[in-house]
């Protein structure tokens, strides 16, 4: 029968039976189901919430039957979005299932998982975790173990821990459940592909890069399996993967992963996509880090006229991109070219940002380092001078910010040959570092060895 035919017998029935009566209420389930079978999710919501507004008046708010309509009300209002009432209706769900069934039986412990997971999808982690914890104990006690909606209940539980920055808590439990979901589950199931991953996002938090990507290559051979290799839930891993190979500095096995992930995100989302630029900014990051300054170079100036090109020359993303290009055009010694540049990228975030916002002081101390490698001390000087005011002001006297740059100046009346001058500084910076930070900070002890450089120039003088 036609889902339109349908619902002309409901308004029949409705009409000549009554709401209550059991054969509208099959036709009325019928008509919902038909709804559902035809994608008319709303429509077919709108009609489970009056169904339970009619069996909680001629049955009760805890009567079984209310609870399983309830219970299927709130399935659909979860897959429709709408999590706050979902959330809402698997609690009263929960309670009718315990006033008839119990705290243990299987159904109401699949109702308590189902309110649970609303309660994770909502971000209400802090409320979740101790519902995950009695829900897991008694999954455990019912179901053993190794039973499937146990593990599905112990991943929520490490989910929610990881949510809740719990790092190493989450990594124990994430020890222990892997190997069970390998055994029980198997390598190619969903819930052991999305473990692998959180289970390597974990290691990686807590500084265990290696292992971490380990697992992150388990995790990507997964999903490669599982969603294709090109999904999005596939490139996710693997950017996890090839940045952990980076950050373990195992850049011979980590670059060319990110090259042919940028690649793979430009056949898979286009080549001016976010996640593309992301990919593109990354690969250039690493290869710098890598020290492969010429390829890395090549990338910037690409990512500079790209963003160019798109947001026009003081674009935030041209400086940024323009920024990162400077620190390249250092690296090789093209000195020129980076003081030409990074004037570019000072003129762009001062009309960005402001001529004291954070941006532009770090854009303005990248300027004053070309200024010192070209040898223009004065010019270099002044700079600094009118920076160290400034980042007196913007971020405090003693602020590290600002000890950095007190330290920049002293350095540049060194080279600028005023030896005496920067031994004076020295003196005065270590004096208010070792106030501010202690004696044993790094930056005080950087500060004693270049002083004493200093000093020991002076007396050979």
């Amino acid at each position: 029968m036609s889902t339109e035919n349908l619902k002309q017998q409901l308004e029949y029935s409705q009409q000549t039976l009554g709401p209550e009566h059991p054969q509208t209420l099959a036709v009325w389930d019928s008509y919902i189901e038909s709804l559902i079978a035809s994608y008319c999710i709303d429509e077919a919501i709108e009609e489970l919430s009056n169904l339970v507004a009619v069996y909680e008046q001629t049955r009760g708010k805890y009567h079984l039957e209310t609870s399983v309509v309830r219970s299927k009300y709130a399935y659909f209002l979860r897959q429709a979005q709408d999590m706050d009432q979902a959330y809402e209706e698997y609690a009263i769900v929960a309670e009718g299932f315990r006033y008839v069934n119990g705290e243990l039986h299987p159904d109401t412990l699949f109702v308590r998982q189902q309110f649970v997971e609303c309660a994770l999808e909502l971000g209400e982690y802090e409320e979740a975790l101790p519902l995950l914890q009695s829900l897991l104990n008694d999954c455990r006690y019912v179901f053993g173990p190794t039973n499937p909606a146990t593990i599905t209940t112990w991943k929520n539980y490490v989910t929610c821990l990881s949510e809740l920055e719990r790092d190493e808590q989450a990594l124990a439990e994430g020890r222990e459940l892997l190997p069970t979901c390998l055994n029980v589950l198997g390598p190619d199931h969903r819930d052991t592909v999305y473990l692998q991953g959180m289970y390597a996002t974990l290691l990686r938090n807590c500084g265990h890069l290696a292992e971490a990507a380990e697992q992150f290559g388990y995790a990507l051979a997964g999903r490669r399996h599982l969603y294709g290799p090109e999904h999005p839930r596939t490139l996710n891993v693997w950017t996890q993967y090839a940045s952990t190979l980076a950050e373990a500095g195992q850049f011979k096995q980590a670059l060319p992963e990110l090259r042919s992930l940028l690649d793979a995100y430009r056949r898979a989302t286009g080549e001016d996509s976010p996640e593309t630029l992301e990919a593109w900014n990354t690969y250039a990051l690493y290869l710098y880090e890598a020290r492969a300054w010429w390829e890395a170079l090549a990338q910037y100036e690409a990512l500079t006229q790209f963003h160019e090109n798109n947001q026009g020359e003081y674009g935030r993303d041209t400086n940024i991109a323009r920024g990162r290009y400077v620190l390249c055009l250092r690296a090789v010694e093209r000195y020129f070219d980076a003081f030409a540049e990074c004037a570019k990228v000072v003129e762009g975030c001062r009309k960005v940002y402001g001529d004291k916002h954070f941006v532009t002081l770090h854009a303005r101390t990248e300027y004053a380092h070309c200024l010192v490698d070209l040898h223009r001390y004065d010019e270099a000087l002044a700079a600094w001078a009118a920076l160290l005011d400034d980042s007196r002001e913007v971020n405090g006297p003693e602020s590290e910010k600002t000890l950095s740059v007190w330290n920049h100046y002293a350095w540049t009346l060194f080279h600028a040959g005023r030896v005496s001058e920067a031994e004076v500084e020295y003196e005065f910076l270590i004096e208010e570092t070792v106030r501010i930070l202690g004696a044993d900070h790094p930056f005080t002890k950087n500060f004693r060895e270049v002083a004493q450089r200093v000093a020991t120039h002076l007396d050979k003088k």
